[in-house]
């Protein structure tokens, strides 16, 4: 029987599902709150700090147009398309441009298919898509892209063509970069293109433009810029904002709050648990003693834990008296049964009368032998023979080797009544011989294999056998009858199913007497045959 739940864990389950559903009630809460009214603040925090970086973005943009008008006006531009000595011609614009070191890395010049630099350094090299797309709008200002230059740093490349030049302004990143600063502890801002990084705000990680951010650390704020979308499409600001840091005081609150539910679940739950064991506890021992009372051999009183309550007291007492009843009644039952089975035994051997039949049988036998008629002569002494081993004297157990010798005198009986019908051999162990056994549990096998398995069989033929096998003695009962459907054997005493009452009463006799020791096992294939094995434990005595 499978275990089922006590009083005590019943009351402990529902109170730690009440003190969980409260800690699930308040975590949730948090959680709700966390994820709305606070990630709409910080969301609307963020924009806020997106549009006042675009706004600081956009002048400056300006500020580096009015540096290249400056710079170069139309004049200049055309005085350097015309130069011999470009590079001459680009030291003096240097000197006297007062070019904002702070801000500007460098300005590349494209012209007639070469790059110049202003500082006279290395030049940046631009792709031609690049110049292409400032050449058919020469009116307009552009952030190209977001590159690595030379020193080690980033730049944002910004080109305006002008007067048959086209001019690439190289502003520093790390310039750029403070106006993107965060507010939140542990966050940052990017710019963005259309489909790249243009400037990483302060905090940003180094990585950032080639690796994907992990986004269940963050809370992720995207901001379009309208503004600067006039200088870069589609651009737009994009705030990763720490969720440990945005959200650590309330996630303090809920670690608080639900150490405090686990302690008041634990306290609760071990009082009630606690409370109600007093009370279950008798009660789970009463249960235990129901389900493991068997009815079998004696009543044993069996100590109670102490109880409080008077009707668990009264429902003790009241099942003691009931088993003890139940005990006494199945004792004085199987008294009058054993009286019974003796009585029914004794009456039947007065009935049979053993030295009668005895004396009966053999004065026909020699009847049959002074008439020279050896078929009766055979039958009578077989029958003789197998009564008084199967009467026994009205012993209920015998030797292996008798066992075996009343199925054998059975089967001469029955082969002078049907001759030539089939064959009989007998086999025993030598060590198995004189064990002893109950009496007839072989002999309704090998009758029922006479009834049932041999009809329209040729060569029939019956193997007994008795032997050793570990520690217990077996019979085996074979022939090569026609078989049948084991499933078919009934359990019934009414002889329902093949095998009849015979077989019923050898397995009842069998449990009765050596109870699971004994095993009668029953094997048998269609048109192949039948094999029956039974199992007993080995004694040497008889017992009677």
């Amino acid at each position: 029987m499978k275990n089922k739940p006590t009083i005590s864990s019943s009351v402990l389950a529902i109170v730690s599902g009440v003190l969980l559903l409260s800690l699930g009630a308040v975590v949730g809460g948090i959680e709700i709150y966390k994820g709305t009214y606070l990630a709409s603040s910080i969301s609307s925090m963020a924009a806020e700090e997106s549009s006042s970086a675009e706004n600081s973005l956009f002048n400056l943009l300006y500020e580096v147009i009015g540096y290249g008008q400056t710079a170069f006006p139309e004049s200049t531009c055309s005085e350097f398309i015309e130069s011999n000595d470009k590079e001459k011609f680009l030291n003096r614009i240097y000197e006297e441009s007062e070019l904002n070191e702070d801000l500007y890395y460098d300005v590349s010049i494209y012209d007639d298919g070469r790059f110049y630099s202003l500082r006279g350094n290395e030049p940046f090299v631009v792709s031609s898509p690049d110049i292409e797309h400032l050449k058919e709008e020469p009116s307009s200002f552009l952030i190209l892209e977001r590159s690595a230059y030379f020193d080690g740093g980033y730049a944002l490349v910004t080109g305006i063509h002008r007067s048959g030049l086209s001019l690439f302004y190289l502003l520093k990143e790390e310039t750029l970069s403070p106006f993107l600063r965060s507010s939140f502890e542990q966050s940052f801002t990017f710019l963005y293109g259309s489909d790249s990084l243009l400037v990483s705000g302060i905090g940003a990680p180094d990585a950032a433009a080639y690796q994907p951010i992990d986004g269940s650390k963050y809370l992720i704020v995207e901001t379009p810029a309208n503004s600067l979308s006039r200088f870069a499409p589609s651009s737009r600001f994009i705030t990763y904002v720490s969720r440990e840091a945005a959200f650590g005081t309330i996630n303090l609150v809920e670690v608080v709050v639900s150490c405090l539910l686990g302690l008041a679940f634990l306290t609760s739950g071990a009082v009630a648990y606690l409370r109600s064991r007093r009370v279950s506890r008798p009660l789970s021992a009463l249960s235990e003693r129901m389900e493991g009372e068997t009815f079998e051999g004696k009543a044993e009183p069996r100590p109670y834990p102490k109880s409080l309550n008077h009707e668990i007291d009264v429902l003790e007492r009241s099942y003691d008296e009931m088993v003890g009843r139940i005990y006494a009644l199945m004792a004085e039952q199987s008294r009058d049964a054993e009286e019974k089975r003796k009585l029914e035994l004794d009456s039947l051997l007065q009935q049979i009368n053993p030295h009668f039949l005895y004396n009966s049988l053999d004065a026909i036998a020699w009847m049959g032998k002074l008439s020279n008629n050896k078929d009766v002569e055979k039958a009578v002494v077989a029958l003789a023979r197998f009564y008084r081993l199967s009467l026994s004297k009205g012993r209920s157990h015998v030797r292996v080797e008798e066992e075996v010798a009343i199925s054998s005198y059975y089967l001469d009986v029955q082969s002078v009544s049907f001759p030539d019908s089939f064959t009989h051999h007998e086999e025993i162990e030598k060590e198995a011989a004189s064990f002893y056994t109950l009496k007839l549990i072989v002999q309704p096998f090998v009758e029922n294999a006479l009834k049932h398995a041999f009809e329209g069989v040729e060569d029939a033929h019956i193997e007994i056998k008795a032997g050793i096998e570990g520690k217990n003695v077996y019979f085996l009962v074979e022939d090569n009858g026609i078989g049948f459907d084991v499933g078919r054997i009934g359990n019934k005493p009414d002889g329902e199913g093949s095998g009849g009452y015979g077989i019923y009463n050898v397995k009842e006799r069998l449990r009765l007497e050596y109870g699971s020791e004994a095993k009668v096992e029953i094997n048998s294939k269609i048109g192949r045959g039948t094999r029956v094995k039974i199992t007993i434990p080995q004694r040497k005595t008889s017992g009677d």
